[in-house]
């Protein structure tokens, strides 16, 4: 009974001191993959917009997410070219963050629908657009911006690119009500929306 009372404290003592030096190690990974990320982007002329952080900070941010196995989450970047406004650009980033993931969503649906896409591709083909424009309104409210950056490509007009995460849990819930709301519209879309939710995890 001693024996085993005296594992038991050695196991408390030791799991904070192993939890730390595992929080040590992953945060001098984020920060050397943070640094070589930002290199990469004032290199390429990119500057961090909208914040008071520093880039090498607002990347660190995001990593702080995206590489810690705790937050569960994934990357999506919206991408706009040539824009006059800043404001007007940033919105469409978002927007293109968000038609990102409903783009990765219906390949997903895609290969859990298998023979039934190339037995109908053209109703396929409705059901997937009908699906991605819902989903696109409904993971717009579970974009997480992580951070924007800027760069001029001649007087007055830039590009940006506006990096954001969606936890896991949150996007396939947004996944879920889209298809849910999708599969309404006909017996057909029904069916692949049935597929699509049976596959989630």
């Amino acid at each position: 009974m001693k024996k085993l009372i005296s594992l038991i404290m050695a196991f408390c003592v030791l799991a904070p001191a192993a939890s730390a030096e595992l929080t040590k190690a992953l945060q001098k990974q984020i920060d050397k993959e943070a640094q070589k990320q930002a290199a990469d982007l004032k290199k390429a002329q990119w500057e961090v917009f909208g914040t008071s952080r520093t880039l090498e900070g607002s990347v660190i941010g995001h990593l702080s997410k995206t590489m810690n196995p705790g937050e569960a989450c994934t990357e999506v970047v919206g991408v706009v070219a040539k824009i006059k406004s800043k404001s007007t650009g940033k919105q469409q980033a978002l927007q293109n963050a968000a038609a990102q993931f409903a783009a990765a969503q219906v390949a997903n649906v895609k290969s859990a629908s298998g023979g039934a896409v190339a037995a109908d591709a053209s109703a396929f083909a409705r059901f997937s657009a009908a699906f991605a424009s819902v989903l696109e309104r409904e993971v717009a409210s579970v974009l997480r911006e992580s951070y924007s950056v800027i760069r001029p490509v001649s007087p007055g007009v830039y590009d940006m690119q506006t990096v954001c995460t969606v936890s896991l849990s949150d996007g396939n819930e947004a996944t879920r009500r889209a298809l849910a709301e999708v599969g309404k519209q006909s017996p057909d879309f029904e069916r692949w929306s049935t597929q699509a939710l049976s596959s989630l995890k």
